[in-house]
């Protein structure tokens, strides 16, 4: 049986590097043809690559020990609550 495009659609694009054109453009979910041109840009990507120096991290990180006990409590006997 063939598809009547009746039920949900996503709007999707493509690109051309020949024309340099995107193309916008609704799929139907059901069967994914191309159901309608939505619009065309002009559109000509620009990447600049960066040289990025890696930085080496030391994946053991020391920590202060930690109090227990009455050590936590303030002299005062006061406390958050």
């Amino acid at each position: 049986m063939q598809c009547r495009h009746q039920g949900f659609h996503t709007v999707s694009s493509s690109y051309d590097r020949a024309t340099r054109v995107l193309t916008f453009f609704r799929r139907c979910d059901d069967c994914g043809a191309r159901v309608a041109e939505v619009g065309q840009v002009g559109y000509e990507p620009r990447f600049a690559a960066m040289r990025v120096e890696r930085q080496v991290v030391s994946p053991i990180i020391e920590a202060p020990p930690v109090p227990f006990g009455d050590e936590r409590m303030p002299k005062d006997g006061g406390g958050p609550c």
